[in-house]
């Protein structure tokens, strides 16, 4: 129990310990399976679609919980998504299309600009 209450309240949740999954909003349930994940202390979560039925400001609000939590854990978070505004979350995007490696590229979160500026810059330096 002492594990699972950690975790909750890693992910902002732990006034919630009792709570049904119908009693939470999806977000919450959202952070719940991260909070599920990060009790058997692996190194890399995997996950597909985590925002896939949320809408655009909680996914935002999961997704930003997502980074927080695995970064302050120092654990590797590799996500599948369909979704260009969750993929800027990630610090690398790997574009596939037909099966194929179509594009790498490198998230830079402290930088504002557009994103082509941005690879161009990754490139200069590689």
């Amino acid at each position: 129990m002492r594990l699972a209450r950690k975790a909750l309240k890693d992910v902002g949740l732990e006034s919630h310990m009792n709570h049904m999954p119908g009693q939470m909003s999806g977000g919450q349930q959202q952070r719940v399976g991260i909070a599920r994940a990060l009790v058997t202390d692996p190194d890399i979560i995997f996950a597909d679609e985590p925002t896939g039925n949320l809408d655009s400001k909680t996914s935002d609000d999961v997704m930003r919980s997502m980074c927080d939590t695995v970064k302050s854990h120092g654990k590797t978070f590799i996500m599948v998504t369909h979704d260009p505004n969750m993929a800027a979350y990630a610090d690398k995007v790997i574009n596939i299309l037909d099966g194929r490696i179509t594009d790498i590229y490198f998230n830079r979160h402290e930088t504002v600009g557009d994103k082509a500026e941005i690879r161009e810059e990754i490139k200069k330096e590689a």
